[in-house]
């Protein structure tokens, strides 16, 4: 029920990046979920460049829904989470996951979600150039450690 009131949350925001095919392969709206059935499968169609997920297919007994764009994986990800941990299992309370940097994987009763931390991929941490930042280090000593084989002018 949480994924599928994300999914049609989603639609109303931006129907044009959610895909609702009902069993027959025509399309569907989300009015069509409910009647979709059980939820048996999420599987990743798409990564971006960083790894983040671009494309997440939701596998029903009668239909399938793909969410395109990181946002909307997040989102709908994060209705989903009964419990959302930190790397040490400190819970962490969010209703949007953290990154769509993630894995899903199928278990006993629904799936696991193991992510990438927070961000968008690109290969910049902020918390690690912020510290680099207080401990005196400047914009190219932090910008060229993140990113090689870029020249920064100065």
């Amino acid at each position: 029920e949480a994924v599928n009131g994300a999914i049609a949350a989603r639609v109303q925001a931006n129907a044009q990046n959610v895909q609702i095919v009902r069993a027959d392969g025509t399309p569907g709206t989300e009015a069509d979920l409910s009647g979709f059935g059980a939820l048996k499968d999420i599987s990743v169609k798409e990564r971006k460049a960083g790894g983040a997920i671009g494309n997440l297919l939701f596998t029903y007994e009668k239909g399938t829904v793909s969410l395109l764009t990181e946002y909307n994986v997040r989102f709908v990800l994060g209705a989903a989470v009964e419990e959302l941990t930190d790397r040490e299992g400190n819970p962490v309370n969010m209703e949007l996951l953290p990154s769509a940097y993630c894995v899903v994987t199928p278990a006993e009763n629904g799936f696991v979600l193991y992510g990438g931390g927070y961000g968008h991929g690109i290969g910049m941490s902020q918390n690690g150039a912020n510290e680099m930042a207080k401990k005196g280090k400047n914009y190219i000593d932090i910008l060229t450690m993140f990113f090689h084989e870029v020249a920064v002018g100065g």
